[in-house]
Formats: structure tokens, sequence, C-alpha cells
């Protein structure tokens, strides 16, 4: 019903960002990525958080995909390893910021509602993952070229994409 494409990895990391990877300078640890968009999201980032995420509820909501009896399906499709070429990943090894992101993106939407399954590709290939988004009826589009690629031909399917934005 709905592909929801989350990134993560570089996406929570801005490269000049000086909290990225060290979620012992992070307030409020991990979660901080998720609710506070000064200190893990600066200007124009890969990810998103929660507020942006609730005009893609409030959207979702309007055209009933949720009901009290049968909450509709939403498939999330992330990798925490995924990492830029250009700079060496700070993290270290240490995916609990992505982690910790994904689990809150997943607990709120169950709170809006809806019924999330994570997405695993039986190879673990981008091109298993591309594949898999491309047939999305409604397709949330997560930060970057290879998302909005994926929106562009979700639309060219006649199909719906929805991107998070501040509200």
């Amino acid at each position: 019903d709905i592909v929801v494409h989350l990134r993560l990895g570089d996406g929570l990391c801005v490269q000049d960002d000086p909290y990225c990877g060290r979620k012992d300078l992070i307030r409020d640890g991990p979660r901080d990525c998720w609710h506070n968009t000064t200190d893990c999201f600066k200007q124009a980032t890969y990810a998103f958080p929660q507020e942006w995420y609730e005009s893609v509820v409030q959207t979702l909501k309007q055209q009933n995909f949720t009901a009290t009896a049968a909450p509709r399906k939403m498939y999330v499709v992330s990798e925490s390893a995924h990492w830029t070429r250009s700079k060496p990943d700070p993290r270290n090894g240490d995916f609990s910021i992505d982690d910790t992101y994904r689990g809150n993106f997943v607990h709120y939407m169950e709170q809006q509602g809806f019924d999330v399954h994570l997405y695993q590709s039986g190879e673990g290939t981008p091109d298993d993952d591309f594949s898999y988004m491309c047939m999305a009826r409604t397709f949330v589009q997560g930060g970057g070229g290879f998302s909005r690629l994926i929106a562009g031909i979700v639309r060219a399917r006649g199909n719906q994409v929805l991107v998070p934005e501040a509200v």
C-alpha cells in the first residue's frame, strides 16, 4: 500500500555537523536525531525529523489510509550502512543513531494507525530495493537522488508520491 524510503547513514549526519556519530555530544542521545531539527538536521539534509512526517500523515489520513478495523500497511526501506564515498564514515561501526531514528519513525507511524513493516530485500542490493520501491502505489520520498529517481518512476506509472515537508 505505502512504501517509505527512509534515508539513514549519511542522511543523519550532515558532513560538517560536529554531532555526527557522536551520541555523547547530542543532548538527548540518539533520540535527538528524530525529534530535534537543530542538533542533527542542519540546513538541507537527506533525512527528515518527525515534524516533517506530520505532513505525510495528514495527507494519508485525509485519503483514509488508516482505519480502526484494518490499518493500511506501510513498508519501510532503509539502510543504515549507506555512506557517501567523499568522506570517511565517522560512526566507526556505531549505528545506534540510525537504529534509534528508524525505531522512532516506526513507533510514530504505528501510533498514527499504520501497520508498519521493515522491508528486507532478499538479495540486500540497491537493485532489489529500487525495483521494489518503483512498484509502490503510494511512495513517501526520502532525501537524495536515489529517492528522487524512484519518485519520478512512481509518478510516471500514475501513482502517488508524497514528500515530507515542514508544516
